[in-house]
């Protein structure tokens, strides 16, 4: 819309001179060929009505602007539209037939732009599936990748020389995500992503003392030139890094282009070590003492005391008795705590029942129907084990019961307490059997310790399987309780390993080793070398200085030109105030879905970590960055990101435009209007806008991200209606 008033003024300045210029020259024209005294006559008769002539020019140029306007919006606007319209579908491939334009005789071609579409679209279709042919290979390659990692029970993160993420799998992800919410740095977003540095999840120093080990390796020629590192976290939480070197094929061997980082997590490992380590001590001092014991005793039979005789000599020897027993269970009970011969995995409780029945149900010996009641939390509820020992030793002891043939039923009652899987086995005896409880139950603790009933392929029993899983069993009438502790909520990862998308994978990109994105925004950066976040506040009112609170901030990342859904920033914020209203009918937040939620001191410096590094992008910035001012002193920190308006780059891409909300724009560019009115939703929305402008703005000539922010400061007027 500037371009073409600036033409309309320009025209009209050109017509008001022309006219300006013919009244000169038609004055000239008839001092020309006039006598004199008749020229003098007629300016003798104009005295004073020279302003009536300058009113008719001026007047007349009114009737002309109108009809320069209409002409220019008829025959200017609407072509540029039109342009704009085929020029959009042409670079998103896409067939939509556009609509008729208010021009006569203008159906035709816009009829001929249809039919031109959709052949380049057929054309289209076809090279792509010939790209896809030729790069089938390559693809299911990437595929196989994606499912490896995703399935991997480890979590693999990949980085260039300079420590920023290239890859990494959703055990990884969910694996920080849930460090960040035990440290408190988790309000709704993560600490891993693709561009990201590697030291937001692990120290410096112990990456630089890594890639120094590394390296020394390299230049020596070792063969072996991997290194691994313990990292303790504040939380007590620790984790075992195994760094590997990247190297490119046929480049120097002393050559490092990346690391592969495989990290796991040993808390358990090193608590159990721990405790190994104080058993042992516990029995070196039990030992100690009883050869002080053994030694008086020793002494006093020596000097010639009897040991029925000697009161003293009778006690040491009680003593002895009493830490030889200590000693015994002590001896008894270590292999059992500290054996982890078989890695353990985060099993949901209800996964593990479903195993259970799986496996009942494959038994072709099992005569009576096992029954089974549980609870609907066991799906929330998760357990670190070796899956496989669990399930048979359980399968092990119900075959047990059915095959005895003074037990009737059989009932398995799982449920969930604050800390414990609690597994009852409930019995019933036949009316005529005459057996009493007592010699049931003796043998039911002779079947959990017996060691013909293997759970595992180390010839475990029963019990030494639920020991080895640092549960606990008991008897009663009727009844075998096995209790196992289950996973804090913090250390499990209760979200599903592989993807629940459609769509590639996001958590790799390797074209971030030609082009690493740039850690701090740089002016002569092209755009789509830099990273984004792309952000949406929704609020208590329209007039944040006036005391209206941010109640939502999301955010998505846009990284090398992708939009990665998966790292996300997504909370509700306490206003410490109520929502109007007219406000929650607009976005749907009510009171009750902030209660409780952080207040914004605790949300918005784990929003500005979130952002470090990148360029901030919004639309219709000024509010949303007004909000974010007015708060992030108090907070402690300062948004002094770059910040691109998506309102104001449309303005640049498509000038002939009437409006750029959000809503228009996304219609114009075929964005799928989602989770409207919720920051997330619109913060996505936004992102795909900003995707699919970049390129029409570097047609225009705006590739860096200087000249971006000089394009938005030169807009005199937001041509947008918001």
């Amino acid at each position: 819309m500037r371009a073409l008033t600036w033409r309309l003024w320009v025209t009209l300045a050109a017509i008001a001179l022309v006219c300006g210029l013919w009244l000169i020259a038609a004055g000239g024209l008839l001092w020309a060929v006039l006598d004199p005294n008749d020229f003098q006559t007629i300016v003798t008769a104009m005295d004073g009505r020279w302003g009536l002539l300058v009113f008719l020019w001026a007047g007349s140029l009114v009737p002309i602007y109108s009809a320069l306007r209409w002409a220019m919006h008829r025959y200017l606007l609407e072509p540029e539209r039109l342009a704009d319209a085929v020029d959009i579908r042409l670079k998103q491939h896409r067939s939509d037939p556009i609509e008729s334009i208010a021009i006569p005789h203008m159906d035709r071609l816009v009829q001929l732009f249809n039919v031109l579409l959709a052949r380049d679209q057929v054309s289209s279709k076809a090279l792509e599936q010939q790209v896809n042919q030729a790069v089938a290979q390559t693809e299911n390659e990437r595929a196989w990748l994606s499912t490896l990692l995703a399935e991997l029970n480890r979590s693999v993160i990949v980085a260039n020389r300079d420590g920023q993420i290239l890859l990494y799998n959703n055990r990884a992800r969910l694996q920080f995500k849930r460090l960040a919410e035990a440290e408190n740095r988790g309000h709704g977003g993560e600490l891993i992503g693709l561009g990201r540095p590697l030291d937001g999840i692990i120290d410096r120093p112990l990456l630089e003392h890594a890639k120094s080990t590394i390296e020394r390796r390299m230049m020596r020629g070792d063969h072996q030139t991997s290194t691994q590192c313990l990292m303790q976290t504040p939380t007590g939480r620790t984790y075992r890094i195994h760094i590997s070197p990247v190297r490119r094929q046929g480049a120097s061997s002393t050559a490092m282009e990346g690391m592969i980082l495989v990290i796991d997590n040993i808390t358990d490992e090193v608590k159990l070590k721990q405790e190994h380590a104080e058993s042992l001590h516990t029995l070196a001092q039990l030992a100690t003492r009883q050869t002080e014991q053994l030694a008086g005793v020793q002494e006093a039979l020596r000097d010639g005391a009897s040991v029925n005789s000697s009161p003293t000599i009778e006690a040491q020897l009680e003593d002895i008795h009493a830490s030889a027993a200590l000693l015994s269970q002590n001896l008894a009970t270590l292999p059992k705590r500290t054996l982890r011969p078989f890695p353990l995995e985060d099993l949901s409780a209800q996964d593990w029942v479903e195993a259970i029945q799986h496996a009942l149900q494959r038994d072709a010996a099992l005569r009576r129907e096992v029954r089974f009641a549980t609870t609907d939390r066991l799906a929330e509820v998760w357990l670190r084990v070796d899956g496989m020992s669990l399930v048979r030793a359980v399968v092990a002891l119900l075959d047990a019961l059915d095959d005895h043939p003074s037990i009737q039923a059989i009932t398995v009652d799982v449920g969930v307490d604050d800390h414990e899987v609690v597994v009852n086995i409930d019995f019933s005896r036949a009316e005529e059997d005459p057996g009493d409880d007592t010699s049931l139950n003796d043998w039911l603790a002779s079947v959990v310790d017996k060691p013909s009933l293997r759970a595992n392929a180390l010839g475990q029993t029963i019990a030494e399987v639920i020991a080895y899983h640092g549960g606990r069993w008991s008897l009663a009438a009727g009844r075998v309780a096995i209790c196992l502790p289950r996973i804090p909520p913090v250390e499990a990862l209760p979200e599903t390993l592989t993807q629940s998308h459609d769509s590639r994978p996001e958590h790799y990109d390797f074209h971030l080793f030609d082009a690493a994105i740039a850690q701090m925004p740089q002016a002569d950066r092209p755009l789509n070398t830099l990273s984004f976040t792309v952000f949406d506040t929704e609020t208590t009112g329209l007039n944040p200085s006036q005391g209206d609170e941010i109640i939502q901030l999301g955010a998505v990342r846009v990284v090398n030109g992708r939009i990665l859904s998966t790292e996300v920033f997504d909370q509700l914020i306490d206003p410490k105030r109520a929502i109007p209203t007219t406000s929650t009918a607009i976005h749907g937040i009510a009171q009750a879905d902030v209660d409780g939620q952080p207040d914004i001191h605790t949300v918005l410096p784990t929003f500005h970590r979130f952002c470090e590094g990148t360029v901030l992008v919004a639309h219709n910035a000024d509010f949303d960055l007004q909000c974010l001012a007015l708060k992030a002193p108090a907070c402690g920190v300062a948004f002094d990101h770059p910040t691109l308006d998506t309102l104001l780059l449309s303005a640049l891409a498509h000038p002939y435009q009437d409006s750029h909300n959000l809503d228009d724009l996304a219609r114009r560019l075929g964005v799928a209007v989602e989770g409207r009115h919720r920051a997330l939703g619109d913060a996505q929305m936004t992102a795909q806008i900003l995707v699919k402008l970049l390129p029409i703005l570097e047609e225009r000539g705006i590739k860096t991200l200087a000249q971006a922010l000089q394009a938005q400061r030169s807009l005199w007027q937001k041509r947008a209606s918001y």
